[in-house]
């Protein structure tokens, strides 16, 4: 008789004990849960924001692109008044030499 009465202290003992540590798995688990949940919503921030990162990087490489086109255009455009100022002043200058030994004949020394 004693053995039943305490077969079943035992087993009340041990339901209790396997009751509280399942509460403590249960509370462990909803941490869990909530961490992770958080893990997910920072995950789905990052990716957004490396969307965005990624648009307004495309965005700027498409501005320096444009902005590269228009120095060229502009580089080229100097090089040519170089050009044409260079050659006006060479032919300035060779005419003035030309007017110097024009006039050297006409009125010699």
């Amino acid at each position: 008789m004693l053995d039943k009465i305490f077969g079943a202290l035992r087993k009340i003992i041990t339901s209790s004990e396997r009751d509280r540590i399942d509460k403590k798995f249960d509370r462990v688990d909803e941490k869990l849960d909530h961490f992770d949940g958080r893990l997910d919503n920072l995950e789905k921030s990052q990716v957004e924001q490396n969307y965005k990162l990624n648009q307004i990087h495309e965005v700027g490489l498409a501005n320096l692109e444009v902005f590269e086109a228009k120095l060229n255009k502009h580089e080229a455009k100097a090089e040519s008044h170089q050009s044409v100022s260079t050659f006006r002043f060479e032919s300035i200058a060779k005419s003035l030499d030309n007017l110097e030994k024009l006039i050297g004949r006409t009125f010699p020394k």
